[in-house]
Order: C-alpha cells, then sequence, then structure tokens
C-alpha cells in the first residue's frame, strides 16, 4: 500500500513506479491505476486500505493519473521531476511567437479564416507532441520551450473558444 502526502511535490511517475519519461507507456498506466483503484476501493478492501480512503488519497491518486494522462501536463511534471523551471527566462523569440499569435488572430474578420487560424494551431499543438515523444529526453531547453509553447497555445484557443461562443 502506497500512502501520500503532498502530492504537488511528489514524483507521479515514481507514485506509479513508472520509469521518469515522457514517453512513457499510457496502457500501462492505466492498468497500474485501474488494479490500485480495484485493490483499494472500499468495498473490496479491509483494514489498512480504508485509511487510503479516509485520508484524501483517492484523490491524489486521480490527480496523479490525470496529470500523466494529460501530455501537456505530463510534460509540465516531467521537467518539475527533472528540477527545470517552465517559466525561467524564456527565450525572446518566444513572447514574440505569441505577441504575433494574437495580433494575427485579432487582425482576421472573416470568421471562416479564424477558423482556419485556430485549426492550424490545433495542428501545430499535434506537431509540438510529436516533436516532443522524438526529443532526446537530455535535451531539457527544447522540451522546455516546447512545453511552453503548447501551454500557451492551449491556453490561447480554450479562451478563443469561450469568447466564440459567448453570449455578450
Amino acid at each position: 500500500m502506497y500512502h501520500t502526502q503532498d502530492m504537488s511535490d511528489k514524483n507521479y511517475f515514481e507514485f506509479f513506479g513508472l520509469p521518469i519519461s515522457y514517453n512513457l507507456d499510457e496502457t500501462s498506466l492505466m492498468y497500474i491505476y485501474l488494479e490500485r483503484q480495484r485493490k483499494e476501493h472500499p468495498d473490496s478492501c479491509t483494514g489498512d486500505c480504508v485509511s487510503f480512503f479516509a485520508d484524501n488519497s483517492v484523490a491524489e491518486l486521480n490527480t496523479a493519473y490525470q496529470t500523466l494522462m494529460d501530455p501537456i501536463n505530463r510534460a509540465e511534471h516531467y521537467l518539475k521531476v527533472r528540477r527545470v523551471s517552465i517559466l525561467d527566462q524564456l527565450p525572446s523569440d518566444f513572447a514574440e511567437e505569441m505577441f504575433n499569435m494574437h495580433q494575427k488572430y485579432d487582425s482576421i474578420k472573416n470568421e471562416s479564416e479564424k477558423e482556419k487560424f485556430l485549426e492550424s494551431l490545433r495542428n501545430k499543438m499535434k506537431d509540438i507532441l510529436s516533436l516532443l515523444h522524438n526529443l532526446k529526453e537530455d535535451d531539457l531547453e527544447k522540451f522546455r520551450k516546447y512545453t511552453c509553447l503548447l501551454r500557451f497555445i492551449n491556453s490561447f484557443l480554450e479562451k478563443v473558444e469561450l469568447n466564440a461562443y459567448s453570449r455578450d
């Protein structure tokens, strides 16, 4: 039985007994997660594992699982475990790229052109995710830059989609 304390300081890869790697086997992660959920569920356990639920460990188990299953959150957690700060000293070209993205979107008047632009950003995210999977894991600076770019594009898309469906 694995009891946790503060998951924010934990290594989720270690928590599931997986190697520290962005390219983890998601199927193995899922099976480990489901097995732990099954073993430690109150309906199928007695004694010690009941305390698993009493001390909020289920929420921690779920948080760890959700973090590693999401490719952007996994990238950020991977960097955290490798002791790389995601926001320290971003390259100037990164800020310029973010500014240009906003400017371009704001300048598009035609809705179908806006949708094409947003689709190009979604495709760019897919390309970046592919780059992360193929990047040497010791190239942490590139990994950090791509992760920041992913997080920004994802945030940008979420904000645009919220505004696109608002009733203002």
